[in-house]
């Protein structure tokens, strides 16, 4: 049996617990392939593998993470902090694809400006990168010192970004959930597209609900600064992180929402009609 590397508290500011880390890369891969399966028996549009490629993000994540636990190296661990950190930018990502889609299929007319697709598209997919890179870019500068403060300051400034939009799009959800003109395909099970679009936007508001206390979650923690006390506390990584993005990976997966995207474009109307 593997024992802990000592020196992985240099890094961790804890020594690591064993046996999760691996529960985790094993859930993110088997909620991947479930995923790859869905999409593929399905008319789901290809955008949706982001959320495929997301799960294989976070369990490289966590196979660095063994990696580090009982082999500590400094630049596999600079690694690591990306994937766990950046991979859940993707699944809102994926929920701004989602409402822009609705939006986009709408036969409404005068559509508010904040409920346009090129709204939607340029203003939060635009937030949602520019937090990503700023993340990036932090987490390069905090291995020296020298730049590990102010490394640390980029990232929350990149996180402070992200929270703030995924803020803005939670209203944004509620506005298209509330229009009724704005409708989604029926899903086989769903009774009217009433009932497929209130369940599409259950699965956008609780999962960005979800996102959202991780991104608050890894404010304090970077906030805290290394070595403070969340940062040293293993257990809250594992229950604001790692299980709010496990949940909604699967919501994603019970809740399968590319029935309501059919790859060749059609509206909720069209639909309708052809099966007319």
């Amino acid at each position: 049996m593997s024992i802990v590397s000592p020196r992985a508290a240099e890094y961790f500011s804890y020594v690591p617990v064993h046996g999760l880390p691996e529960v985790m890369i094993g859930l993110f891969l088997s909620l991947g392939i479930i995923l790859v399966v869905q999409i593929l028996n399905t008319s789901a549009p290809k955008w949706m593998y982001v959320l495929t490629g997301a799960a294989v993000g976070e369990a490289l994540g966590y196979i660095m993470r063994v990696v580090c636990t009982y082999r500590p190296h400094l630049g596999l661990f600079i690694v690591m902090d990306l994937f766990l950190l950046l991979p859940p930018n993707a699944l809102a990502l994926f929920n701004y694809m989602c409402v822009r889609e609705v939006t986009k299929r709408t036969k409404k007319q005068n559509v508010a400006i904040y409920l346009r697709p090129s709204f939607i598209s340029w203003v939060y997919n635009t937030s949602d990168i520019v937090g990503f890179v700023l993340q990036m870019v932090g987490c390069g500068m905090e291995p020296p010192r020298a730049t590990r403060h102010a490394g640390q300051i980029v990232v929350l400034i990149g996180l402070g970004i992200q929270l703030l939009f995924l803020g803005a799009f939670l209203v944004t959800v509620m506005y298209v959930w509330k229009d009724p003109e704005m409708t989604v395909v029926r899903a086989p099970g769903d009774q009217t597209q009433e009932v497929a679009k209130r369940r599409l936007m259950q699965v956008l508001t609780v999962t960005t609900l979800l996102l959202y206390v991780r991104l608050v979650y890894r404010i304090v923690n970077y906030a805290s600064g290394f070595g403070g006390a969340i940062y040293r506390s293993e257990w809250a990584l594992y229950t604001f992180d790692s299980l709010m993005v496990l949940v909604c990976f699967i919501i994603y997966v019970v809740r399968f929402v590319g029935h309501y995207f059919p790859a060749d474009g059609r509206t909720a109307e069209e639909v309708v009609l052809r099966s007319a």
